[in-house]
């Protein structure tokens, strides 16, 4: 019987430690703080300001270059204002974030919002947006809704605004809601309070944040903050904002979807 040769000791194995292996692709987020958050919300502030001055002027100039005589409103239309006034803001943030993430952290930009590709079929998030849709409006049932308009509606005048804020809160507001809200914010809450947390925490900023769109009644207020908890579950159950982003994109749709349905039945307000 022969046996192998022994080991040359002059040639090093390979080690498959945990510190020489390649960092993995589930790599955690940046160490945002509190002080990221102040950061955030103290520009938020100047630049919603600035971002509403910048909006307005822009189509103050179109409105005379036009030659248009009646307001300004009239000339933009509500909901183009709103959406051009939020899209100018939001690159203004994430401006912002985008330097503190790139430059001074120097960590890729998507992945420091956790953002990855999605760990399961894109059909399993699809059904769960339709599912929280349905169950927003089963809850609505219950709760004993106020029957006056909620401001939101009042942009829904006509059918070329219910296009534009259709295209906005399906294909932008998702994505942008759930890198700041799921991303940024749940990073923050989860590494200083836990996931518990970091889902309710976030959830009832959500809530607030979006109040006064739908009248400011408690009503509303449950609704949102139920639908923030299930977004935050979601975060924690996949770790990533592209399975919210998906979720919440076909929430979005599915609700504008029997939005349009009942105006096309109704007609639009006057």
């Amino acid at each position: 019987m022969s046996f192998p040769p022994p080991p040359d000791p002059s040639v090093v194995e390979p080690s498959f430690s945990r510190e020489t292996q390649p960092p993995s692709s589930d790599a955690a987020p940046p160490p945002w703080t509190y002080l990221d958050l102040l950061r955030l919300v103290f520009f938020a502030i100047v630049s919603f300001v600035l971002a509403g001055a910048l909006t307005f002027g822009v189509a103050e100039v179109a409105r005379q270059l036009s030659g248009f005589e009646g307001a300004l409103d009239e000339f933009v239309g509500r909901a183009a204002f709103a959406v051009g006034l939020q899209i100018v803001w939001w690159l203004l943030l994430f401006g912002l974030l985008y330097y503190r993430t790139t430059v001074q952290l120097r960590r890729p930009f998507l992945e420091s919002f956790s953002w990855r590709p999605l760990d399961r079929p894109a059909g399993v998030y699809v059904f769960l947006g339709v599912g929280l849709a349905i169950s927003v409006g089963l809850l609505s049932l219950v709760l004993p809704m106020p029957d006056e308009r909620m401001p939101i509606e009042e942009l829904f005048s006509d059918p070329f605004s219910v296009a534009v804020l259709a295209v906005f809160g399906v294909l932008l507001a998702p994505l942008v809601e759930e890198l700041i809200f799921r991303g940024f914010l749940f990073s923050i809450f989860e590494r200083s309070h836990g996931q518990v947390a970091a889902v309710v925490l976030t959830a009832t900023i959500f809530s607030l944040l979006h109040l006064e769109q739908y009248g400011g009644h408690w009503q509303s207020l449950a609704v949102l903050f139920y639908v923030g908890c299930a977004l935050g579950a979601i975060r924690a159950w996949s770790g990533r904002t592209s399975a919210t982003t998906c979720v919440h994109a076909t929430y979005n749709a599915t609700l504008f979807a029997g939005l349009i349905a009942a105006l096309s039945q109704q007609g639009f307000p006057a």
